[in-house]
């Protein structure tokens, strides 16, 4: 008997989990203040390899957060800045993230130095509040394997904002 190909696609999938669950980080950190240059500016050399990354507040009230970036994107002088997704349940992780190369730019944009037309928390634009930046670096990681990393860790932690699933990563 012949295997459908939707076979071959599940046993893909059962190889890129396994990938995924017996990565070990190369480097890790934790940031606790993201304005910090000096911190950020550890993540120069950092452009090569695959990383997963964490935006959680500290000592925020949830509720006044997910209120003010939803402010932020119906405001008619910031609406056209694109933001993330509002997920429904308020938690003080706010944005649970990935990326293939050149996380200080991604890092940057989340913090407000990029195009309208990004897709990015923007935090300096509304958030007034105080957070933390958690990452892991990987070196030889498949993009498959990193999306399920970081949609197993955003299924776990449910952030406030963000969607699930890769941008064509």
């Amino acid at each position: 008997m012949v295997w459908p190909d939707y076979f071959d696609e599940v046993t893909n999938l059962i190889n890129f989990c396994d990938e995924a669950g017996s990565a070990v980080p190369d480097w890790e950190y934790c940031f606790e203040n993201i304005t910090n240059e000096t911190d950020l500016g550890r993540l120069k050399d950092k452009n090569a390899n695959s990383f997963v990354y964490i935006f959680k507040m500290v000592g925020n009230n949830t509720d006044e957060v997910k209120k003010a970036l939803c402010k932020q994107k119906t405001c008619n002088h910031t609406k056209h800045r694109k933001c993330p997704k509002v997920n429904k349940k308020s938690s003080q992780f706010l944005y649970v993230g990935s990326s293939r190369r050149n996380i200080l730019g991604r890092i940057k944009q989340h913090l407000g130095q990029c195009p309208d037309a990004t897709y990015a928390l923007k935090l300096f634009d509304w958030f007034t509040g105080h957070a933390h930046l958690y990452g892991r670096e990987y070196s030889g990681i498949s993009p498959t394997a990193l999306q399920i990393l970081e949609d197993s860790i955003s299924e776990k932690l449910k952030p406030m904002f963000g969607k699930q699933g890769g941008n064509g990563k």
